[in-house]
């Protein structure tokens, strides 16, 4: 179980990462660099991290910990770090930096992705332009059919997946197929944060809207807001940016309490399951994220879509009539609002629109975090191409969802995933080896400080945690 606990927390990264080097010539990051390579090595490698002046029964955690812990001082840009998991990003990290700033994966998209991520940009709102025309069409027009268009838009230019978050779920041993998977969307804040029952909260709460009104701000100069590009804040009927934040934040209370509502008539009711495989051209609740799918011309197997909680659905699509359609309470201004918000941040979040609204993100983000500096640019970039390109899917999901560049690309490396994951599997052996030798004698004889740390919920080297 500890073996298969500790490759949980570094899989997810470290197939995307290794998948993304092995496609390069030179030989990729192998799990000889990432982790001890005999019993000895290994014993040694816990050793080095226990401060054996404290007793094991006394304060098991320092004395498992305590050496690393004063060796490894808290980063400014971090709340926390763990040895074994950190130090194997950070060797990721430092081998996808050369390879994917030098032919030929800087010619991928995985490469263009990160080099762009890295560039140096002034503050240029162009960029957004391509959302104007749909974004002014949900107050000039505000049909559902324009609703549908804007959100599709921003579906298919990366400026966020409002409303609905479409996945694919592998249902072949239920359904003989990869399933189209339609769950509610993420949110700015975790749900915590809305709430705001504590200190800390409370001060992300406000972060969070200071951060709302400045992208909103700089959405209005891009011309997404109002009835034409030149409207701005004002023109799109918002006294102020902070009326138009609190607009935006009431929208994001309102998702949450749409998705709420889903997990609650699940939980009420023992036959409902989590996930329902509905019809996409006959479900009612479906008739938004199905117009959407339509226009994209994304055929989805059996026609069908796994939907999880589907009373999300039914809310959200009762509102965007009512609300935007029929323009109950500014309901156009606000769905307008919430959306040029949604593309302004995830531009930024990307750095592509300059260092000004970059800066304004991760002064919210380092709030969250309790941070004193935000995370540095490559760590950043390292994990956005991780996240977007994450090798590890079938042929058929291939070959339905991705363009045919993707295809490409994945098909050319997703055979080094199996090599990737095994070599981490088989150095992952050590951590529950048994051996003879004097380290591994040693270490076995912590038998109180052992069973005192199990007691008390800790874990051994690989668990060890810079606290801040």
């Amino acid at each position: 179980m500890a073996r298969l606990n500790a490759v949980a927390r570094v899989t997810a990264v470290a197939t995307a990462a290794a998948a993304v080097v092995a496609a390069a010539a030179p030989r990729a990051a192998a799990a000889a660099d990432l982790f001890p390579q005999t019993p000895a090595e290994y014993a040694n490698f816990v050793l080095s991290s226990m401060n054996e002046s404290v007793s094991p029964c006394d304060d098991a955690y320092q004395w498992a910990c305590g050496r690393w812990i004063a060796a490894n001082p808290l980063p400014p840009h971090k709340n926390s770090v763990s040895r074994f998991y950190g130090a194997m990003k950070k060797r990721m990290q430092d081998a996808l930096h050369p390879l994917l700033t030098a032919a030929p994966l800087m010619d991928t998209k995985a490469g263009m992705f990160y080099n762009d991520c890295l560039a140096d940009r002034v503050d240029d709102l162009s960029v957004l332009s391509r959302f104007g025309p749909v974004l002014r069409a949900l107050v000039t027009d505000g049909s559902y059919g324009s609703v549908v268009t804007a959100t599709a838009v921003l579906h298919s230019n990366s400026g966020g997946t409002p409303l609905f978050e479409p996945d694919v779920s592998d249902s072949r041993e239920e359904y003989g197929a990869v399933l189209l998977e339609l769950d509610r969307p993420g949110l700015g804040m975790v749900r915590d944060g809305f709430r705001g029952r504590t200190a800390h909260f409370r001060a992300v709460q406000t972060a969070y809207k200071q951060m709302i009104a400045s992208f909103v701000t700089l959405a209005g100069d891009a011309g997404l807001l109002g009835g034409a590009a030149g409207d701005g804040i004002t023109g799109a009927g918002w006294a102020t940016a902070e009326e138009a934040a609190e607009a935006v934040y009431a929208m994001e209370e309102r998702i949450q309490k749409w998705k709420t509502a889903g997990y609650k008539a699940y939980k009420a009711d023992d036959t409902q399951p989590k996930y329902n495989m509905m019809p996409l051209a006959t479900s009612p609740d479906l008739e938004f994220p199905a117009a959407m799918l339509a226009l994209l011309q994304v055929a989805a197997p059996k026609g069908a879509a796994m939907v999880k909680y589907p009373v999300y659905f039914r809310e959200m699509n009762a509102w965007l009539k009512t609300a935007v359609v029929g323009n109950q309470n500014k309901g156009r201004a606000v769905l307008q609002a919430y959306f040029a918000y949604k593309v302004t941040r995830e531009f930024a979040r990307a750095e592509l629109i300059g260092p000004t609204a970059t800066a304004v993100y991760w002064d919210f983000r380092q709030v969250v975090k309790q941070t004193r500096r935000p995370t540095p640019r490559r760590a950043r970039c390292f994990t956005r191409v991780a996240d977007r390109f994450p090798i590890a899917i079938s042929g058929v999901l291939i070959n339905n969802f991705l363009d045919a560049d993707k295809v490409a690309f994945a098909r050319g490396i997703a055979k080094d995933i199996g090599v990737a994951h095994g070599e981490l599997m088989a150095a992952s052996t050590w951590m529950d080896d048994q051996g003879g030798g004097a380290e591994e004698a040693r270490l076995d004889g912590r038998v109180c400080g052992r069973q005192h740390a199990q007691r008390q919920g800790g874990r051994h080297e690989r668990h060890c945690r810079h606290p801040g």
